[in-house]
């Protein structure tokens, strides 16, 4: 999947954002189709990092509240932190622009 958000710049392979948002569809509906069979914290997680990576702030958001939330009622305190930390990047993503 990383060479779909990629471009060749003359010298290397470099991330691109517009790829990424034209691909990010693919990813919702994969995540989206695993959630709807079992609802998963990590799938939870991974939709909000692809949120995150699309700039879709408000859908992360409400991810990771999901994700958080399952991960606290199975008592996984170590991936609430993980959580934590994604809510963090968002913000300061949310900054950045």
């Amino acid at each position: 999947m990383f060479f779909n958000r990629c471009k060749w710049n003359g010298d290397q392979l470099v991330y691109d954002k517009e790829l990424f948002s034209k691909y990010y569809p693919v990813i919702e509906k994969f995540y989206n189709d695993k959630i709807s069979k079992m609802d998963a914290w990590f799938y939870w997680y991974c939709l909000a990092d692809a949120q995150i990576k699309a700039n879709l702030f408000e859908e992360a958001s409400k991810s990771i509240e999901k994700g958080s939330l399952l991960a606290k009622k199975l008592s996984m305190p170590e991936v609430v932190q993980s959580f934590n930390k994604l809510r963090d990047r968002l913000e300061e993503k949310k900054k950045s622009l």
